[in-house]
């Protein structure tokens, strides 16, 4: 009897292991990966004063690092997007990807050359605070064989 239950066990241990290593987020598995083209950056949050002072000239802080989900699209302009401040919803353009960013803010994702947007999920709607001459939101492009590196300032909570 104690043969078959040490066999059980033995069985059980193995299953369980093989199922949680199966279990990894499709984000998890995007973070391991090297990305050979795509985008790589991380995200920073800045809050309070950044307003320049006559003492000691402006107050920037370094920020702090933050894990965010970050949603890459299609370019998108403003027109194409619902904007609440710098909020977005009923984006119009198609969602591609969502990754994690790391707890130390880092992020990569894997992507075909092309025109991206890229926002920060926040509690208010998905975040972005850069637009080109075009009228593009956060865009980036993706070339052939290259990453592009992006740094992403949460600072809608920062005065200027």
């Amino acid at each position: 009897m104690s043969r078959i239950h040490n066999s059980f066990t033995f069985f059980v241990i193995i299953l369980t292991t093989f199922l949680i290593s199966c279990n990894k987020p499709m984000n998890a598995q995007e973070n391991n990966k090297i990305v050979k083209q795509g985008v790589a950056g991380r995200l920073v949050w800045l809050e309070g004063n950044l307003m320049p002072s006559i003492e000691g000239g402006a107050n920037t802080p370094a920020g702090q690092a933050v894990q965010r989900e970050v949603h890459i699209y299609e370019v998108t302009k403003t027109s194409e997007a619902q904007q609440s401040d710098n909020f977005y919803s009923n984006i119009q353009t198609n969602l591609v990807k969502v990754v994690m960013s790391e707890k130390n803010g880092f992020f990569k994702a894997s992507l075909e050359p092309g025109q991206y947007s890229l926002f920060v999920k926040e509690p208010k709607g998905l975040f972005a605070n850069i637009f080109d001459a075009y009228g593009h939101i956060m865009p980036i492009e993706v070339l052939e064989d290259e990453v592009t590196e992006v740094t992403i300032n949460i600072n809608y909570m920062a005065a200027y």
